[in-house]
């Protein structure tokens, strides 16, 4: 009975910012998306935020445009490689041959709005040997399972170093809240797909707006994996960590630290308070009107060592799981 309620009650929150406009109490109206007056395509991901990134593959440009710009006037500095303008706010960035990350700033001279912008140059697998890149423990990624693209291996990893780890992706995400749970010297490496960072602040303004909470981050509790910690867990061969498009997340603004908290005001952190983060998951890329967006949502309930959460993925095609 409990399950139906919670799930009823995730629908109802759903169907009233459908139909009434958002549902919300003084403090979660006090959220900032971090959204600009125009977005932007950053290598064919679209971002509306005052902060995002692209990520680059070895010796490939990188096209980066504004979505629509109308009669305003752009301009786009870099910091590092080389900017072939293609139109009037249409740029090719050719990066330069390092891998890192190259700050660039896509400016709105007609308003005066502002996207800063990280462009990260991957640092190729093949540079791994004996499953290794610079002494970080990679592994090997699987085979692709047949039909199945999403399974090709990276073009490249994210070098992370102690200067960049704290690089914001986003309004509310910061590199390192996604790194592979293994113990590492620096360099570390990472993959964070454009797409997961776009569903997460969709799914975080979503939490404000329609449940009413505030809060201005979640708890990554996973993100990406490597090949070879993936396999430590035991968990599935074809995670969607793996290629950085999973996140295990759950909403924590008030202690106990590190658990998921009371969502429904029912004086319990459990199960039925994931459900509501899950049913906003589950329904966000119809919702939002975003079906690249759409992916795996799985519920997760708290066991002896740890609190409930939620899965969420950009794999592509919807699978749900736990409800």
């Amino acid at each position: 009975m409990a399950r139906f309620l919670s799930g009823f009650t995730g629908f109802l929150l759903t169907l009233a910012l459908w139909l009434t406009g958002p549902v919300v109490n003084a403090a979660a109206s006090e959220f900032d998306p971090g959204e600009l007056g125009f977005s932007a395509s950053v290598n064919g991901v679209v971002s509306p935020y005052y902060r995002f990134y692209g990520l680059a593959r070895p010796g490939q440009p990188m096209p980066v445009s504004v979505v629509t710009p109308g009669t305003d006037r752009f301009t786009l500095t870099h910091s590092a490689g080389r900017l072939v303008q293609q139109g009037p706010a249409s740029w090719l960035w050719h990066p330069p041959g390092d891998s890192g990350v190259y700050p660039a700033t896509l400016s709105n001279l007609s308003t005066g709005e502002v996207m800063t912008l990280q462009l990260f140059v991957l640092t190729s697998l093949d540079e791994k040997q004996q499953g290794r890149i610079k002494g970080f423990r990679v592994g090997d990624y699987p085979p692709p399972r047949p039909g199945q693209a999403i399974d090709r291996k990276p073009a490249g990893l994210v070098e992370v170093t102690a200067a960049n780890r704290g690089t914001w992706l986003s309004p509310h995400f910061r590199l390192e809240q996604f790194l592979s749970k293994q113990t590492n010297d620096y360099p570390m490496y990472v993959m964070v797909r454009p797409k997961l960072i776009i569903k997460l602040e969709l799914l975080l303004g979503d939490v404000n707006r329609v449940l009413g909470i505030p809060a201005d981050r979640f708890h990554v509790m996973s993100g990406y994996r490597t090949p070879f910690y993936n396999r430590t867990i035991k968990n599935v061969a074809y995670s969607r960590h793996l290629w950085g498009g999973a996140a295990d997340i759950f909403v924590d603004m008030k202690a106990p630290a590190g658990r998921m908290d009371d969502l429904n005001g029912d004086g319990a952190a459990d199960r039925d308070d994931a459900r509501l983060l899950y049913d906003l998951a589950s329904s966000l890329p119809e919702r939002h009107r975003r079906p690249d967006l759409e992916g795996g949502t799985g519920l997760y309930g708290p066991n002896a060592w740890r609190g409930p959460f939620v899965h969420v993925d950009v794999r592509g095609t919807p699978a749900r799981w736990g409800q």
